[in-house]
């Protein structure tokens, strides 16, 4: 192809270098041929004159000119205030887009070639002179390495005018070979935009990896594996930057809704991390987690319970065939309601090895046969217990609206460790838990050290109040403060402790105040609950493995946010769309269409069964307290799944025409069981005792 350039002195030489370059790369090859010259001088162009060029038949050359030239590019787009740090305008973009768009569309064709043509450029660039000696770059990457400008300029145009994804992904491949400092620079001025435009370049990303993925059905190519590699560079910048983009900015669905074997990218993951020599150059998105939403990790997670969960039971049948003893393929607690924490306590600490094996649930005198059901209450009552404030093991910060331990500890660990078991099995055996932690707890499972920037994330008054500190005009002497804190443990007196040594004589001023802070927040963080957290951390992992350098941890994919909602599940619960998922077993809601296949009705058809109907007209009048209510009635536990109500799979059975029996459920499998009640008044008021008065597999 033709390159385009022009008599700048910069191009010229950059083009001679990329041409000498060409010449020696591949023997027998003759050089490339010489590129045409158009136009003149391009020193002091500006946008007032690229609008003017674009008025009549130079609105052709006035494109190619623009676009195929790096000099002109990188000076036309930049602030003119910031030319010296090559801050680009955004501004200048988007009036060049919408002229284009209203104006000139037939010239967005043009664009398209000339922007590939400098990409041509720009992927020269990176080759060098000669690969035996050292590498030399070319002076317009020298002179404040300028071609940052171009690219955040193509990335924004291309996102603005649709263009084709092949230009793009050329851009990816000589993303790919950034070096170290070329790429820092890419970073600074791509976060120096406006929240909007770094949003739009990240949507371009996501655009070109969602749909060659669908295209290849599942299977990622070279091209879409650069793409995600930007995504993690803009992943890492934004954290270092204290950029716009969310967490949630950053999921790819087509790579979370099942269009990829994520269990497969587990498997290679996991040998990777464990033999890396052995599965070198190996891809797998595991390596890439951000792109994967909650949902996913956690599908990714219940594969991983389920292999250890499996291999754990084929070792309890292996070894009772040696030793003939029958197997034990479970973790059976069998518990007093009256006193579930003592004896889930007693066999926890007694039984370390049965931890990763399914667990079972036993409630002694009553008849439930655990499926899944038992276990779900046995955690809503195990969990109302550890958090009871007389109990010492949390306290309730009223104010942030959490439990969080006692910054004077006065339980054992070996508490804390069981503690920190019961969490990490209700994960392990799919229960979630009606738990109010802070960030902070999930951080810390997770092996992050608390700072400054995550106590706003924990206890925002708390941050409120040292930002306050931090930025008050007034002497902070007369303060009076010192470095020190107030500390109460449970029926105890208070108690100063100092925060450094001889802290109750330093005086906070404005002077040390930001040192204060610093070391205020790293206590509330991590010193005054450090041992509570180590032994907490450590029953967790007694379940859910090891967290180490060398240790493939499936929690490693988990960020502290994501780790919140596989525990707790989701925050809102959506019932206005549990009606649609529901599934109807044994009423008269079945009908033939034309092809003669049977197919549920709606609820809300003309001929569905008057006790559903009925059901479901009582249901629209509940209030939100009495629908959770229904929900832990039918489905043994308050909260829902990450995924929402959707995700109960929640089924109405027909209990038949006894209709003085009342409601019951089958928690294990969230089926609500009604007789056919011929009255919405008869309907309500079973339906009432069962859910107001109904306590474990029984009536109270």
């Amino acid at each position: 192809s033709t390159h385009l350039r022009t008599d700048d002195p910069e191009a010229s030489t950059s083009e001679t270098m990329a041409s000498k370059r060409k010449s020696t790369q591949i023997d027998g090859q003759n050089a490339p041929k010489k590129r045409q010259r158009i136009g003149t001088s391009m020193k002091g162009y500006t946008w007032e004159r690229f609008v003017e060029e674009l008025k009549g038949d130079k609105a052709q050359p006035a494109i190619i000119k623009l676009f195929s030239n790096p000099s002109i590019l990188g000076h036309s787009f930049m602030k003119q205030d910031q030319k010296a740090k090559g801050e680009i305008d955004p501004e200048i973009i988007t009036k060049l887009t919408s002229t284009l768009l209203s104006s000139h569309p037939h010239l967005i064709k043009t664009l398209k070639i000339a922007q590939k043509d400098l990409l041509t450029v720009l992927a020269e660039d990176q080759i060098w002179d000669d690969p035996f000696e050292e590498p030399k770059v070319t002076p317009w990457r020298e002179a404040g390495i300028m071609s940052n400008c171009y690219i955040a300029v193509i990335l924004q145009t291309c996102q603005m005018l649709k263009m084709d994804w092949k230009t793009v992904e050329s851009l990816c491949g000589h993303l790919a070979n950034l070096e170290e400092d070329v790429l820092m620079d890419l970073e600074s001025k791509i976060f120096a935009m406006e929240s909007g435009y770094i949003r739009m370049i990240l949507k371009l990303f996501q655009s070109i990896i969602s749909i060659r993925i669908k295209e290849s059905s599942g299977y990622i190519k070279p091209l879409v594996r650069q793409a995600i590699k930007f995504v993690k560079i803009l992943n890492e910048a934004n954290k270092r930057y204290r950029g716009p983009l969310q967490l949630e900015d950053f999921y790819n669905q087509t790579a979370s809704d099942g269009s990829i074997d994520l269990n497969k990218h587990y498997f290679i993951w996991v040998c990777t991390m464990e033999e890396p020599k052995k599965w070198l150059n190996q891809f797998t998105l595991c390596s890439y987690p951000f792109l994967l939403d909650t949902r996913a990790k956690k599908k990714i997670i219940e594969y991983d319970a389920f292999i250890t969960q499996s291999r754990y039971f084929e070792q309890s049948v292996r070894l009772s065939y040696f030793s003939m003893i029958p197997p034990n393929p479970y973790l059976v607690l069998c518990v007093r309601r009256s006193h579930i924490l003592e004896d889930s306590v007693l066999q926890l600490t007694s039984r370390k090895v049965d931890l990763k094996k399914t667990m079972r649930v036993v409630f002694y005198g009553e008849e439930g046969v655990d499926a899944g059901g038992v276990t779900k209450e046995f955690f809503h009552l195990i969990i109302k217990e550890l958090l009871n404030p007389d109990r010492g093991l949390f306290i309730w910060d009223e104010t942030h609206k959490c439990h969080w331990f006692p910054r004077k500890r006065v339980s054992s660990r070996w508490e804390y460790s069981v503690a920190g078991a019961i969490i990490g099995l209700a994960i392990y055996n799919r229960v979630v838990l009606d738990v109010r932690f802070p960030y902070a707890m999930y951080a810390h499972l997770l092996g992050y050290k608390q700072t400054l920037s995550d106590l706003r994330k924990s206890f925002p008054e708390t941050y409120k109040g040292l930002h306050t500190l931090l930025t008050m005009h007034e002497d902070v002497k007369n303060l009076g403060l010192t470095f020190e804190v107030t500390t109460t443990g449970i029926g105890e007196d208070s108690k100063d402790i100092p925060l450094i040594p001889g802290g109750e004589n330093i005086v906070v001023t404005s002077e040390n105040r930001k040192r204060y802070v610093e070391i205020y927040a790293d206590w509330v963080l991590n010193k005054s609950v450090e041992a509570s957290v180590i032994a907490f951390r450590k029953g967790f992992y007694d379940v859910c493995g090891e967290m180490g350098e060398t240790k493939a941890s499936v929690f490693r994919l988990l960020a502290p946010q994501e780790l919140q909602r596989l525990i707790c599940g989701s925050e809102t619960i959506d019932f206005a769309n549990l009606e649609p998922s529901v599934r109807y077993v044994g009423f008269d809601t079945l009908t033939s269409n034309a092809t003669g296949k049977r197919e549920q009705k709606e609820s809300g058809s003309a001929d569905v069964h008057p006790v559903i109907k009925n059901f479901w007209k009582l249901y629209g009048t509940l209030t939100y307290i009495q629908k959770k209510k229904l929900l832990a009635f039918i489905t043994g536990s308050d909260r829902i799944p990450i995924g929402g109500v959707k995700d109960l799979n929640m089924v109405i059975q027909s209990g038949g025409e006894n209709v003085l029996n009342l409601p019951s459920a089958h928690t294990c499998f969230h089926t609500l069981i009604l007789p056919n009640y011929k009255t919405y008044e008869l309907l309500k008021t079973k339906l009432f005792i069962a859910i107001e008065h109904s306590q474990g597999f029984g009536l109270q």
